[in-house]
């Protein structure tokens, strides 16, 4: 689990447009995933879970 504050609030708004408005779903989807990371730690954990199981 990365350390928390471990982005900065610009690196957060930069990820955050990325998942609004990238084209590429493996970008959206990696920024989604670093965000969850900071914000709710426990969704990061269920969603890591989620995509483990749908392989």
């Amino acid at each position: 689990m990365p350390a928390r504050g471990f982005l900065t609030q610009g690196q957060q708004e930069s990820l955050q447009q990325a998942v609004r408005e990238s084209a590429d779903k493996h970008l959206r989807e990696r920024a989604l995933m670093l965000l969850l990371q900071v914000k709710c730690p426990t969704a990061y954990n269920t969603a890591r879970l989620s995509l483990f199981w749908a392989l």
